[in-house]
């Protein structure tokens, strides 16, 4: 009798090499199951956030922009909440506003089209004040017989055809270096008045004009060509990021 109780306390439980390979097996199973369940999570958050399951991080091409809202364009607005160049409500230096949208008014115009002019003080770069003028005017749409590319083209043109008239006469000129599409600057020094940095681009169907302007001769510290284009290509991006997210998408 002893013997068989032996015997049978033997049997009971798994022991040795038969139980190290049943926790294994079961460890691993669980670890397939939560893997699973974790990557099944992760492609239903991308899913629902736009991002493509193809490639990781791959951001899915928004809808054509087929129309804006009134009143939505404005970069004015914009360069005083990002505080570009330092530039806020209490140094800007003109009080007039200027901001016009043609498609709130009372009678319908075409093109209908969306612009304003803005000047501030600012100090970017260096402790010395700078003057800060951005001017634009973006073509929305239109039922003419033009297209909305070829409003902006002439008006792009137009106003690099202006500055060139403009004295004194430049110093440097052409297409910004490291600046993506189309462009045109001019940079121009003055023992009186301080030295300039314009720059005119369009955006899609949109144009812009910055106008950098240095302090005068009597300022101990000088202002460069580098400092301007420093300043401006980091300005830059955030006025095209406008453009290309409200102008419309033109129709081909």
């Amino acid at each position: 009798m002893p013997e068989r109780q032996a015997e049978r306390s033997e049997k009971q439980g798994v022991h040795g090499w038969r139980a190290f390979f049943l926790m294994f097996g079961c460890g691993t199973v669980a670890a397939l199951v939560m893997v699973g369940g974790v990557v099944g999570v992760v492609r239903t958050l991308t899913s629902d956030s736009g991002v493509s399951g193809g490639e990781p991080g791959v951001v899915e091409s928004r809808q054509p922009r087929e129309t804006m809202p009134p009143e939505l364009l404005d970069l004015c607005e914009l360069v005083e909440a990002q505080s570009l160049m330092s530039a806020s409500p209490y140094n800007r230096t003109e009080e007039d506003d200027d901001y016009m949208d043609t498609a709130t008014g009372g009678e319908s115009v075409d093109p209908r089209t969306v612009s304003d002019e803005c000047a501030w003080e600012v100090t970017a770069g260096s402790a010395s004040v700078w003057q800060f003028e951005l001017s634009y005017r973006a073509f929305i749409e239109t039922e003419g017989q033009e297209s909305l590319s070829e409003l902006a083209d002439e008006e792009y043109r137009g106003r690099v055809d202006a500055s060139a008239d403009e004295v004194p006469r430049p110093e440097a000129e052409g297409p910004v270096v490291g600046m993506p599409g189309e462009s045109y600057y001019r940079y121009r020094t003055s023992k009186t008045g301080g030295d300039s940095y314009e720059l005119v681009r369009i955006v899609k169907s949109g144009v812009y004009e910055v106008r950098l302007s240095g302090p005068d001769e009597s300022t101990s510290e000088p202002v460069t060509e580098q400092d301007f284009r420093q300043e401006l290509l980091q300005a830059t991006p955030f006025l095209d990021r406008a453009f290309e997210r409200h102008i419309p998408d033109e129709v081909e």
